[in-house]
């Protein structure tokens, strides 16, 4: 068992897009670290035209461009400029957790207060759900999405809760406590959950197999945050 920051693969075979930035930041620093005689590190931040300096994940897209989720809103960074977005442009929420690119290239925003929005040829749009979806989050944040191809919605919200196309709940499932749960969705999909913050964290659990961890106290907000191969 060994834990790196890439995508979750099971078996080499299944695998879950769910990453938080700054594990992939903090490994990147620690590399400039070792081999800083040979690396040069470029800080962007407000100046350069990121909408806040506090950023809660970042994602490449299909497209090639990088998009960051932070509490001012989203950019997309085509590698020289950066485009905003916030609530004027039909953003929902301006703090966003987390971004969740769907099997038909939308890239959803996944904010505080449960309210979803996709971005999609250039606009952005409301989740026609979000009235569900808000109630849902009332006492705890989504910590993890994924879309299907007929666009039911399953979460992680400290259990496991999938929405139909219509935003009729259809099923929901308990997290076991101090357990990090991975849940299976398909071949290629999956949902990482847990109950609480991952610092109470003691195992890990994957298709029903228990695993014990040990977590330091800076990855105690890091849900969703790991990838784990089984060799």
């Amino acid at each position: 068992m060994a834990f790196i920051s890439s995508n979750l693969y099971i078996s080499s075979t299944l695998v879950l897009r769910k990453i938080y930035c700054f594990i992939v930041c903090c490994l990147y620093l620690t590399s400039l670290k070792v081999f800083s005689q040979h690396t040069s590190l470029i800080n962007y931040s407000i100046g350069e035209g990121l909408p806040s300096s506090e950023v809660y994940q970042i994602h490449l897209d299909r497209n090639g461009f990088l998009w960051f989720a932070t509490d001012n809103g989203v950019a997309r960074f085509d590698g020289k400029d950066f485009e905003r977005f916030n609530i004027k442009d039909s953003l929902r929420d301006p703090v966003v957790f987390g971004l969740h690119e769907d099997i038909k290239g939308r890239i959803w925003f996944r904010t505080f207060t449960g309210k979803l929005s996709y971005f999609e040829n250039g606009k952005i749009y409301p989740y026609q759900h979000n009235r569900v979806t808000s109630k849902i989050a009332a006492r705890a944040i989504i910590t993890d999405m994924q879309f299907d191809s007929l666009d039911n919605l399953s979460l992680s919200v400290g259990k496991f809760v999938k929405l139909d196309r219509v935003g009729k709940i259809v099923s929901q499932e308990s997290i076991e406590p101090g357990v990090l749960e991975y849940k299976k969705l398909s071949a290629t999909q999956g949902l990482v959950g847990s109950m609480v913050i991952l610092k109470r964290i003691k195992r890990l659990k994957i298709f029903d197999k228990f695993y014990d961890i040990k977590l330091s106290d800076t990855t105690q907000w890091l849900q969703s945050s790991y990838s784990v191969v089984e060799k």
